[in-house]
């Protein structure tokens, strides 16, 4: 693939012969026409292998070693008290070396031979771009190279399932492996008359616009390099220089924001806007409760004057909180306890956040003492209203005891008039 897209010119060099996957896919397939091929291995790249137009079919499906042992895991499948099988059938000696730098080539030693070929193991991309460099330079004569993208081939692979582990230890584990293979299984026979292995390599070059170099300039801008100092080249995007990811992002190849420096340049300028600009107080202090920052927000709450120099003070200065103390011994972090500091007439919300890597603390503060002012006004003006409505009761129920008294004067009065007239009436009579 890698010279199929970047040096299609040395398309004539390449063996035209199927890797061991495809020719393998290809034999069974011939064997057993209903089967379904998977190809199991560390190598991302036969993924796409198995999908070119011309091994289609052949290979049904390749999995990587890490996704077959993510389903074992995941079906809870306990391998190591499984029994071990014996495969029906094995390779020969001559390729079963094959995932082992100088594999490939020690597989066909005896036509190198023939042909007086020197021999050149090349394993690493970095270094199978030099040897194809030089090879489009004509610069090496009668040699048989092998190359293999990944540092030690195949036991390098991307795939793997421990990555801790070196791959000197998974050499030497495929070398006693070997050593064993052959006592209980069969060799594959494979009947090359009606079997073809050849495989036609195309180029798939990709053309490439080239900027002029006020669109270069430009795109360097939008990733933070203003200066030659700017570039540095870091090839963490996976471009050697930065004028090529400029060149890959013109082309739609990259994105500006894959960019390692720029994008944490960006964080950096974002975290100090936010810094900056927070309505919050945001003080940050050691752990000998020492300020160490403090944004214009906590200078504006808790300092009379913005422009006083309060790196390296107490945080007592500020405030006599314990909590702070607290945090910085206990590791424990105090997420929104609401605060009142009488000195400061300061209501607020407090967090304390221990910041483990810096050995520092975190605190924010909201302030709220205008909203508590309101709360209590707003208590203060229920207070007076219902004391207010009290009196007016109060008065109310005067008024109606000294209109019921008046009333039941009256009434009296008026009864005896009645009694005193009824009497009258009653001599009368």
């Amino acid at each position: 693939m890698l010279i199929e897209k970047y040096y299609p010119e040395l398309i004539p060099l390449v063996l035209p012969v199927s890797s061991p996957m495809v020719a393998h896919g290809k034999s069974i397939k011939q064997r057993y026409e209903e089967s379904y091929t998977v190809f199991i291995g560390p190598c991302i790249s036969k993924k796409y292998e198995a999908l070119s137009e011309s091994n289609l079919g052949f290979v049904d499906s390749v999995l990587t070693f890490d996704e077959i042992n993510d389903f074992i895991n995941e079906e809870g499948i306990e391998y190591s008290k499984l029994e071990d099988g014996e495969v029906d059938f094995s390779g020969t000696t001559r390729g079963d070396r094959y995932p082992v730098v100088g594999g490939i080539l020690n597989s066909i030693r005896s036509a190198i031979d023939k042909k007086d070929l020197n021999l050149i193991r090349v394993h690493g991309l970095e270094n199978c771009k030099v040897i194809l460099e030089e090879l489009k330079n004509n610069t090496l004569k009668n040699v048989c190279i092998e190359l293999s993208a990944c540092n030690e081939s195949c036991l390098g692979g991307p795939g793997i399932i421990s990555k801790d582990e070196s791959v000197y230890t998974r050499l030497q584990r495929i070398q006693d492996y070997l050593k064993g293979k052959y006592k209980n299984s069969n060799v594959v026979n494979i009947n090359r008359k009606t079997l073809n292995l050849t495989r036609n390599f195309t180029s798939k070059k990709i053309h490439m616009l080239n900027p002029n170099e006020d669109e270069i300039k430009t795109l360097l801008k939008e990733m933070g390099k203003y200066t030659k100092e700017d570039e540095l080249n870091c090839g963490a995007c996976g471009y050697n220089t930065c004028v090529e990811k400029a060149i890959a992002v013109y082309n739609g190849m990259s994105q500006i924001e894959m960019c390692v420096p720029y994008m944490r340049s960006l964080a950096e300028n974002m975290n100090s806007e936010i810094f900056k600009n927070s309505p919050n107080a945001i003080i940050i202090i050691d752990d000998n409760l020492l300020i160490k920052d403090i944004n214009p927000s906590g200078r504006r709450m808790f300092l009379s004057c913005e422009n006083k120099n309060t790196i390296g003070l107490p945080i007592t200065d500020i405030t006599h909180d314990l909590d702070f103390k607290k945090v910085a011994d206990t590791k424990e972090n105090i997420l929104g306890k609401k605060v009142f500091y009488s000195q400061l007439d300061f209501h607020g919300y407090k967090s304390i956040i221990y910041i483990k890597n810096h050995s520092s603390l975190l605190i924010t503060f909201t302030d709220i003492t205008e909203e508590e002012n309101r709360k209590l006004e707003l208590t203060e003006l229920k207070h007076k209203a219902i004391d207010v409505t009290q009196s007016i009761i109060n008065k109310q129920m005067m008024v109606a005891q000294e209109i019921a008294s008046l009333l039941g004067e009256t009434t009296a009065e008026t009864k005896v008039a009645i009694l005193e007239l009824k009497k009258v009436l009653e001599k009368e009579d």
